[in-house]
């Protein structure tokens, strides 16, 4: 199905149109949107949460440093 490439194969188009695909159901499609939503929902909060603390502390570092801000004990 590929011819020779100098680093890799190439695969040529008319080949590439006669590989079958699998597509899953409507019902298979929902039940995995069911199982993995609570994942995904998770890592988008996550990154949201990364970003926030990402900015506060480029923001907060250079004033600690440089005694502009104190923590206190």
């Amino acid at each position: 199905m590929a011819s020779g490439g100098t680093a890799t194969l190439n695969l040529n188009t008319g080949n590439f149109k006669k590989i079958p695909i699998l597509l899953p159901s409507d019902e298979e499609l929902n039940a995995f949107h069911k199982e993995v939503k609570a994942f995904f929902d998770k890592i988008y909060t996550n990154q949201t949460q990364i970003l926030t603390l990402t900015a506060l502390r480029d923001t907060l570092l250079p004033k600690l440093m440089s005694g502009e801000v104190r923590v206190e004990k």
